[in-house]
């Protein structure tokens, strides 16, 4: 899974627990919060790096962080 923005990362995520049987008061539950909490997530513009590593997490999957230089801008 690969997250380019928010609305992405949330249908792919969505998918996998549909595609895996999984609903959300059992990702929930291994989220440490409430169902109702897990939609509030669902709901938010920006994604933290913290929400996608704990959402990761419960379905057994590790975040990883790649910061990388963009080659349009030139050194300062």
């Amino acid at each position: 899974m690969k997250y380019e923005n928010t609305p992405q990362f949330i249908t792919d995520f969505k998918q996998h627990l549909s595609d895996n049987g999984i609903t959300n008061a059992q990702i929930a539950k291994k989220m440490g919060i409430t169902s109702q909490q897990l939609q509030s997530m669902f709901k938010k513009k920006e994604l933290t790096i913290s929400d996608i590593s704990k959402m990761c997490d419960a379905i057994g999957y590790k975040c990883n962080v790649n910061i990388s230089r963009k080659d349009l801008f030139p050194l300062i």
